[in-house]
């Protein structure tokens, strides 16, 4: 997990240290760019996830109500996990087309 130690504005934006385990660094993979930094701090709506099929094998992350507004699920969709020491985060990327 990572953390901001430091920021300074830049005209209209800001740069970030940041202080992050080697780890994290490394399942970058190199990429610097199109980087999206969120805090599971900001996760404040609920959601569920919903089991079908034998034992529960097919699993469906539910969108909750409120943000369901201009989603449009006929674009390409891709889908990263992050596993830190005690939770696993999914990120579901939809483009629009």
């Amino acid at each position: 997990m990572a953390s901001i130690i430091g920021s300074e504005r830049l005209g209209n934006d800001v740069i970030l240290h940041i202080k992050m385990p080697i780890e994290d660094v490394e399942k970058l993979k190199g990429c610097m760019d199109n980087i999206h930094l969120v805090s599971e701090d900001n996760a404040n709506i609920e959601s569920a996830i919903y089991e079908r099929g034998k034992k529960g094998c097919t699993k469906y992350f539910l969108i909750p109500k409120p943000l369901r507004v201009g989603v449009n699920l006929k674009g390409r969709v891709s889908c990263l996990r992050h596993d830190s020491e005690n939770k696993k985060i999914w990120t579901y990327i939809i483009d629009n087309p």
